[in-house]
């Protein structure tokens, strides 16, 4: 009986219909959040990614793979004549803001999601070195909304056809793969933290809350109580190494998530890392609150409204 129920089990878990709806929310969360963050991103456009800006093309070309784009690779296999190197980098600009805006509405929806990721990637590669977890994390989540059924719920594309798009395998396998993505990157940086002294006495929070281009607030006086730098990094430890075990039971699930955007928000408002807070926020909730009894409840009620229009 053992034998027989556990692969059914799992090809369940991996495999029941689920309703595309929710990736029709992350296509909008996503697109909503690129274009937030390089419309701010525009007034310092020529600064972070021209010919002679922060990292000059030469430069940084050569630091990464041969078979990664950049605009400067763009330009020499087009020619040097075609267009000015600035002319390329605001062509660039303007097809990467103009697939977010289709992938947004949900217009040739998986068009648009692969136009947005390419040129989300030149752009990451251009400026490799000026980048951060932000940029490694909304490429993540643009590379899902390739394959996820994003097309298929709150798009131009699934209202042009007669019924709403059935809850489908598909949109189920593609959650738990961003499930267990989660947990894989989690469980690596914690792993990798708690190998070296600083998490485990203090030091990391300490120079994080303290260091220069990260201070919000005057810390200083953590020094006074060394207690809390460590309890905190501890806790740090705690939850990234503990969230790939508890997080798929039920029982714990609400209050692991809890902790995770907790910890987020707290680098948002204590380091001012505003954008790469946001996304893992939005990563973390797409991937668990449909699997909480409230939201599935909401959910269940936004695809019977679906159904009836």
């Amino acid at each position: 009986m053992l034998t027989f129920s556990l692969p059914h089990k799992i090809h369940r878990f991996f495999t029941e219909p689920l309703s595309p709806i929710i990736w029709g929310y992350f296509r909008i969360a996503i697109a909503l959040f690129c274009l937030v963050e390089y419309t701010l991103i525009a007034p310092d456009l020529v600064l972070l990614f021209s010919k002679n800006g922060l990292v000059p093309w030469q430069i940084g070309d050569n630091l990464v793979a041969t078979y990664l784009p950049t605009i400067g690779k763009l330009e020499q296999f087009f020619g040097n004549g075609l267009l000015s190197s600035k002319e390329w980098l605001w062509l660039c600009y303007s097809l990467f803001m103009l697939s977010l805006v289709g992938l947004l509405m949900g217009w040739q929806t998986r068009t648009m999601a692969i136009s947005a990721w390419l040129m989300h990637l030149i752009f990451f590669q251009t400026a490799h070195l000026c980048a951060y977890g932000v940029e490694s994390f909304t490429s993540i989540a643009l590379f899902y909304s390739i394959f996820a059924p994003i097309e298929q719920a709150i798009s131009i594309d699934s209202w042009r056809k007669a019924h709403p798009a059935p809850p489908s395998s598909w949109a189920r396998i593609s959650l738990r793969v961003l499930q267990i993505h989660l947990c894989v990157v989690y469980l690596a940086s914690g792993l990798e933290k708690s190998m070296g002294a600083e998490w485990w006495n203090g030091n990391a929070i300490w120079y994080a809350l303290n260091e220069e281009q990260f201070r919000q607030f005057d810390m200083s006086w953590l020094a006074q109580v060394p207690f809390i730098p460590k309890i905190l990094g501890w806790g740090t430890l705690m939850i990234e190494i503990g969230y790939i075990f508890f997080i798929w039971f039920p029982r714990m699930r609400r209050f692991w998530l809890t902790l995770t955007l907790s910890l987020h928000l707290g680098i948002a408002i204590f380091m001012g890392l505003h954008l790469f807070a946001t996304v893992m926020i939005l990563l973390n909730l797409f991937a668990w609150l449909e699997m909480t009894p409230s939201v599935k409840k909401r959910f269940k009620t936004s695809i019977l409204l679906q159904d009836m229009a």
